[in-house]
């Protein structure tokens, strides 16, 4: 999703980076939700290359639980997985 629901005003609005690092930290602490994957687009990040690596970042710096996430472009993929090394 592009967009999401503001929690003060009510309203729509653009989901940015913050808000998939907020809905990933809540995610973690259901019980009933095995694993997680991006929910929404951070629309901030306006760089493609940054988009996906933020996103990747912060799927994990916001869970323990497995995750899946979708690249922009395949040439992507091998900086995520660096990332992702260095974390595991």
């Amino acid at each position: 999703a592009v967009q999401t629901l503001d929690i003060d005003s009510g309203e729509y609005r653009a989901a940015t980076l913050r808000d998939l690092y907020d809905f990933t930290r809540l995610i973690d602490t259901l019980e009933n939700v095995s694993w997680f994957t991006r929910c929404c687009v951070a629309t901030d990040v306006e760089d493609i290359f940054d988009l996906d690596i933020n996103t990747a970042y912060a799927l994990l710096a916001g869970t323990q639980k497995p995750l899946g996430m979708s690249f922009s472009f395949g040439s992507h993929v091998d900086a995520v997985v660096d990332m992702f090394d260095i974390a595991a």
